[in-house]
């Protein structure tokens, strides 16, 4: 980054953008949503699949700053959303202890789902 003249995202912080080297125009498939929970009563760790509902539920939840989709008036863009990533994808609770002890056995966990839904 050195060599290349970057244009700075804010005066004074050392953040720049960087232009992309390749664009993608077409959709990418999309894979398992994980919603991500942390491990205490009630819950257990494991991964365990939502219902629609509940998926259409636990992803408005997760939206960056929810509170602007309504004074935005964007609640029916966002729905619309959700409801396309949701016939294109299955969504799930990743319940697991917080902290980095834990993450090997997490992404095992991941693995493992993932060879069981046939991502890899």
């Amino acid at each position: 980054m050195e060599d290349a003249d970057y244009l700075p995202v804010r005066r004074k912080i050392n953040k720049y953008y960087v232009s992309p080297e390749n664009v993608v125009s077409d959709p990418v498939p999309l894979g398992p949503i994980y919603i991500l929970r942390e491990t205490k009563p009630p819950f257990t760790s494991g991964i365990a699949a939502l219902n629609l509902t509940e998926a259409a539920t636990a992803i408005r939840q997760q939206a960056y700053r929810p509170f602007l989709i309504q004074r935005m008036a964007k609640q029916d863009a966002y729905f619309l959303a959700t409801m396309r990533m949701m016939t294109r994808s299955e969504a799930f609770t990743l319940t697991r202890p917080m902290g980095f002890a834990a993450l090997p056995k997490v992404l095992d966990q991941l693995q493992a789902h993932w060879r069981e839904v046939g991502l890899v």
